[in-house]
């Protein structure tokens, strides 16, 4: 589950968190301390965001079709944009690549679809091979 402190920070494994910090607990851990927490999402319902940043990376995160954006915090959300755009990039390279070999002119300036559209209108599957 998610939550939050109310008022006063609160210690979870060692990092302290204050009011409007979001982070995850075990039922168990919470059920000890669950005065001084107000929860954010108990696995039904979506969670309310806490901080701008991870918003922001939550908005980049769903743009890019990271699963399960909504359950992740800061760091494994940050490493799995990082690995979609990487993921992007290497696609894009290989369009162009593609695209150069079929003698489509300005591939490096084109976006992964005007490629993809480049790659098939000249008989190319687009699929990067």
């Amino acid at each position: 589950m998610i939550v939050t402190p109310k008022k006063i920070p609160v210690r979870h494994n060692g990092q302290l968190y204050g009011a409007g910090q979001g982070f995850e607990i075990e039922r168990k851990d919470y059920e000890r301390i669950q005065t001084h927490l107000e929860v954010i999402d108990d696995e039904d319902k979506p969670v309310k965001p806490t901080d701008p940043e991870l918003q922001k990376l939550r908005e980049r995160g769903k743009e890019l079709g990271v699963a399960n954006v909504h359950k992740l915090g800061i760091e494994k959300l940050t490493a799995a944009i990082n690995e979609k755009e990487a993921e992007l990039v290497t696609r894009l390279k290989e369009l162009r690549e593609k695209a150069v070999s079929l003698g489509i002119e300005d591939a490096d300036e084109m976006s992964a679809e005007a490629l993809t559209a480049a790659i098939a209108a000249k008989g190319g599957s687009g699929d990067g091979n």
